[in-house]
């Protein structure tokens, strides 16, 4: 019987191989795709905010801070005030507070209002910063360009006037770095 070719064997194992790594491909594929769906509107419902969840129902224990174990203590204890006759709220002001506070905050939370603000303002936060990271980019290079001119026109000062002294060559001098400056910015 003849000998297999191993350069056959070792395809069939790459074969294998990739195959299995397919099948990897195609589950994990497929896991993306059922999160990338939106929910049923059965399978995930937020709560409607109109109602204020019941006090009564949170645990002391579940809380962390002293302060928030008197501010649900005060929740629990029913509030009997008199009204004051001569109060200038009326008794629904705080119930119409409320309302319209839930219905802004339902407002706000069920469309998608609030997450299109938000990655505009994520996005308008990078070019931001990519516009002044260019920015000091030009301007290093502005600068290192402006200083190395001044050099040079500083060297061929030198070259010319040795001794240092000569007053107009001097003025020559700073008017021709300064025509320089003034034609690299």
């Amino acid at each position: 019987q003849p000998k297999p070719n191993p350069k056959n064997i070792s395809n069939e194992k790459r074969i294998q191989e990739l195959e299995q790594e397919l099948a990897k491909l195609q589950t994990e594929r497929q896991t993306w795709e059922t999160l990338l769906r939106p929910p049923s509107s059965g399978s995930l419902a937020l709560s409607p905010l109109t109602s204020m969840p019941d006090p009564n129902t949170i645990s002391s224990e579940m809380l962390d801070d002293q302060s928030q174990v008197s501010a649900l203590s005060s929740l629990l204890q029913p509030h009997h005030k008199p009204q004051d006759p001569s109060s200038s709220d009326p008794p629904n002001a705080n119930t119409d507070l409320q309302l319209s506070t839930l219905t802004r905050l339902q407002n706000i939370t069920s469309s998608n209002n609030l997450e299109f603000t938000i990655d505009t303002f994520a996005s308008n936060i990078h070019t931001l910063t990519s516009y002044h990271q260019a920015a000091d980019r030009v301007a290093g290079e502005v600068l290192g360009i402006s200083a190395e001119a001044l050099e040079e026109r500083e060297r061929e000062g030198r070259r010319r006037d040795p001794a240092g002294g000569g007053g107009e060559a001097d003025e020559v001098g700073v008017r021709d770095v300064l025509r320089g400056l003034s034609r690299i910015i």
